[in-house]
This record gives structure tokens, sequence and C-alpha cells, in this order.
């Protein structure tokens, strides 16, 4: 369990907030499995979690507090789901996406 610990980045990055809380995700990122693909967008303080009800709960863990989503494929199969959202937070500490 201790090896599939992942490195999430926050940062308040939505584009009308000027605030110096880590309560975002740096930057838009997406996560592909099997059919489903989600889009992680920053959001300003205070917006919330305007996602599905299960990346609610894998959000929440990772610390994240305001962030918008946009889910494609079907969303009824929650494990894809959920395992799409994890890849897109794995990849908020990549170096290639920092710009």
């Amino acid at each position: 369990a201790k090896l599939d610990l992942i490195k999430v980045r926050r940062a308040c990055a939505a584009f009308n907030c000027d605030c110096s809380d880590l309560h975002s995700i740096p930057f838009k990122v997406t996560g592909k499995a099997g059919s489903v693909t989600v889009t992680l967008i920053p959001a300003p303080q205070g917006t919330g979690l305007v996602v599905a009800g299960e990346l609610k709960k894998v959000l929440i863990l990772a610390g994240i507090k305001d962030v918008y989503s946009k889910t494609l494929g079907s969303q009824r199969t929650s494990f894809n789901l959920v395992k799409a959202c994890i890849e897109a937070l794995k990849k908020t500490n990549l170096e290639e996406n920092r710009k």
C-alpha cells in the first residue's frame, strides 16, 4: 500500500482568484480509464467540488476543495470513473505538464 501513494500538487490557479491558499489544482488535467475520460479544471475559492459523487470522495481525500469536472463516456462504471480521476491527479505532479 505504501508504494501506491501518489503526490497531488495543489495550488490557487483559477483565473479570477487572487488568494494564496492551496485549494484547487494547478492546471487543467485529463485522465482516462476504459471508456471514461475525466477532465479536472481549477476553480476559484468558494466554488466547491462541482463533480460526480464518486469523484467528490477521491478529491476530498486528496485535499482539494474547489474544482470543476467534465466527464465523457459511461459514467455508470464507477470503478473506471474513479480510476480516471486518479490518473488525472497523477498528472498534476508530472514535469512536462508544468507550463
